[in-house]
């Protein structure tokens, strides 16, 4: 899962830079006197962008319905009425906090992993 939320992110930065240099060809295309084979050769480019855009996007929207999917299987496993008690996203909730603190306090080898500095 935190797998996939990295790809999407990483795809979801890379349409933003497709789209930032679509805008650029479209600001050239419109603002400067170009000859014809320079306006064809921009305007090719402007397609392949236009292209490799749709392509992240599809990219993104596979990996937003595999993040979705693989969150509710995970939410499933859970008691429907409480959900995960220790757990809120990839964080310890509050009472999972509390749990831990406890057993730092009430274990005498604590492994490391105690936040207390105990």
């Amino acid at each position: 899962l935190a797998e996939l939320e990295a790809l999407r992110n990483g795809l979801d930065e890379e349409s933003n830079i497709r789209k930032a240099v679509l805008n650029q060809i479209d600001r050239r295309l419109e603002k400067e006197a170009l000859s014809e084979s320079g306006k064809k050769h921009l305007e090719e480019e402007r397609r392949r962008e236009k292209r490799l855009l749709e392509n992240v996007r599809k990219a993104h929207h596979e990996a937003s319905l595999l993040v979705d999917t693989l969150n509710d299987s995970l939410e499933s496993g859970f008691n429907r009425y409480w959900g995960p008690l220790l757990k809120e996203g990839n964080e310890n909730s509050k009472f999972g906090e509390q749990v831990e603190k406890y057993a730092c306090v009430y274990t005498p080898l604590c492994q490391g992993s105690c936040r207390l500095g105990m």
